[in-house]
C-alpha cells in the first residue's frame, strides 16, 4: 500500500491530467445523461486519491463528491434549475481548489521535469474548464446568450469546446456571443488564455535555463 502510495505521490499531475481529458473526451462515444455526472465525479475522485495525504484538501474533495452525489440522487426524482445551478458551484469552487494546487506546484518548482509539463496541460485544461463554467452560468440565467447553441444537456459540452477553442485562439465563429455579457465573458476568457501562454511558458523556460547554467559541467 505504501508502495502505490509513494507511486501516486510522484505521478499525481500526470494521473491528473489523464482524468481530465478522459472528463474531456468521455462522452465521445456515449452521450447518455448520466455521463454528466459520472466524468465529473472521476475526475474528482481521481483528485481525491491523488490528494489523499493533504488531509484539508481530502475533507473539501470528499465533502464536495457526496454534496455532488446527494444533488444527482434527489434529481433522480426532483428536477429544478437551483439544484443544477448547484453542482456547477460545486464543480467552479473544485476546479478553483485544484487551481490553487496546480498554480502553487508551478510557481514554486525549480526544475523542469515531465511533472512540471503535465502541471502546465492541467493548469490550462483548468482555465478551459473554468471559463466553460463561466459561460454555461451565463447562458443559464440569460438564455440565448451564445448563437448556435444546442437547447439540451449538451450545452455544457458545446461551452467546453467553445471555451478551448476561443482560448487557443482558433475561433471557428460556429459559436458566437450575443449579449454584453457573454462578450465580456469570451474576452476575459481569450485574455486569460493569452497571459497563461505567456507568463506561465515564460516562467518555465527561465527556471528550465536557469536550471542548466547551474548545472556543472561535465
Amino acid at each position: 500500500m505504501k508502495k502505490i502510495s509513494y507511486w501516486l505521490a510522484g505521478r499525481k499531475y500526470e494521473i491528473l491530467v489523464l482524468s481530465f481529458l478522459v472528463l474531456i473526451f468521455g462522452n465521445t462515444f456515449c452521450q447518455a445523461l448520466f455521463m454528466a455526472i459520472l466524468l465529473p465525479l472521476q475526475n474528482m475522485l481521481a483528485a481525491f486519491i491523488i490528494f489523499y495525504r493533504e488531509k484539508r484538501t481530502r475533507i473539501i474533495i470528499g465533502t464536495m463528491i457526496v454534496l455532488v452525489l446527494g444533488i444527482a440522487l434527489l434529481n433522480c426524482c426532483y428536477h429544478s434549475q437551483v439544484e443544477s445551478g448547484t453542482i456547477l458551484g460545486i464543480y467552479f469552487l473544485y476546479f478553483i481548489l485544484i487551481s490553487s494546487k496546480v498554480y502553487t506546484k508551478i510557481f514554486k518548482t525549480d526544475q523542469v521535469s515531465s511533472e512540471v509539463l503535465a502541471v502546465l496541460v492541467c493548469g490550462f485544461i483548468l482555465l478551459c474548464l473554468t471559463n466553460a463554467i463561466i459561460f454555461i452560468t451565463i447562458e443559464v440565467n440569460y438564455p440565448n446568450s451564445y448563437l448556435h447553441m444546442v437547447h439540451n444537456h449538451h450545452r455544457f459540452d458545446d461551452l467546453i469546446y467553445f471555451s478551448f477553442t476561443t482560448m487557443l485562439t482558433i475561433g471557428y465563429g460556429d459559436i458566437v456571443p450575443l449579449t454584453l455579457l457573454a462578450k465580456r465573458s469570451v474576452i476575459l476568457a481569450g485574455l486569460t488564455g493569452h497571459l497563461y501562454t505567456v507568463l506561465v511558458t515564460g516562467i518555465i523556460i527561465g527556471k528550465y535555463l536557469q536550471d542548466k547554467r547551474e548545472r556543472p559541467v561535465p
